[in-house]
């Protein structure tokens, strides 16, 4: 449904349901009771023009955004976004990720290791947050260095997400031309907390000449806690952003390698 008729829709069963409550008292205790009713019950009246007022205030706030997104519109939505982050320094984490994420799909790489500098200085936070999306985009970009440097940067600062940012720098090493890093990998798949990340880790490590016994202990520590089905589930969710898209054919060789091709 579009925004536009979603936002209709809206206002035609909330003034549909304000008339109904007005003339119920009406309909069931006769004019004489409208009066008491309503002095009584002033509140109700507030309580659902507030809703309508927040709600299409929200609408007008975001009118431009989801303008933009529901035509598909991506240079023009990642422009707008550019104005809102650069300009008007509104850095909040839905405006990255949107912007991030536009970036993307319009390859304007350019732009994306401009987002992950502005972050550096105003915002470590959201950096830290972000760095591992930011760095699964400047690998399509062959921007190998610039993720590297951006996952060390922030791989040791506690968060959330530094199991990702550990993976990232050490996958980018071999992208560069430097050895494997079989011992960084074996490290990452024994103290990672993230089962992705450990079976990344692991998988990687599964290859003729690498690291045999680390990749059955990192198989074995995922298969203890995730079967098939949860395993699953959890990837699903990283898929839906942008790291689990750029490294979603690396996923499906992983979970053969854990489950087997068939599932067993």
């Amino acid at each position: 449904m579009k925004f536009r008729t979603l936002f209709l829709v809206f206002n035609i069963v909330f003034l549909t349901i304000f008339i109904t409550l007005f003339s119920l008292p009406l309909a069931v205790l006769g004019s004489g009771a409208l009066d008491s009713f309503w002095g009584r019950q002033w509140w109700l009246g507030l309580l659902f023009a507030g809703i309508v007022i927040a709600v299409n205030v929200t609408f007008f706030a975001y009118w431009r955004l989801l303008s933009l997104l529901e035509v598909q519109d991506w240079p023009g939505l990642a422009a707008y976004l550019e104005r809102k982050v650069y300009n008007r320094r509104r850095v909040t984490a839905s405006s990255v990720r949107i912007l991030l994420e536009s970036l993307f799909l319009i390859g304007d790489f350019d732009g994306v290791e401009k987002l992950a500098e502005l972050l550096g200085k105003v915002n470590q936070r959201l950096l830290g947050r972000f760095a591992h999306r930011i760095a699964a985009v400047l690998i399509v970009g062959q921007r190998y260095a610039a993720a590297e440097a951006l996952c060390a940067e922030t791989a040791l600062n506690p968060h959330r997400d530094e199991d990702w940012h550990r993976f990232f720098s050490v996958f980018l090493e071999p992208l560069q031309g430097k050895p494997y890093p079989s011992a960084a990998l074996r490290e990452i798949s024994q103290t990672a907390r993230d089962p992705l990340v450990v079976s990344l880790a692991g998988y990687l490590n599964s290859k003729p000449g690498r690291d045999a016994a680390a990749a059955e202990a990192a198989k074995s520590r995922v298969l203890a806690s995730h079967d098939r089905k949860r395993f699953e589930s959890v990837l699903s969710d990283a898929q839906t952003a942008v790291h689990g898209i750029v490294l979603s054919s690396l996923f499906g060789e992983t979970i053969d390698w854990l489950y087997g091709a068939s599932g067993e």
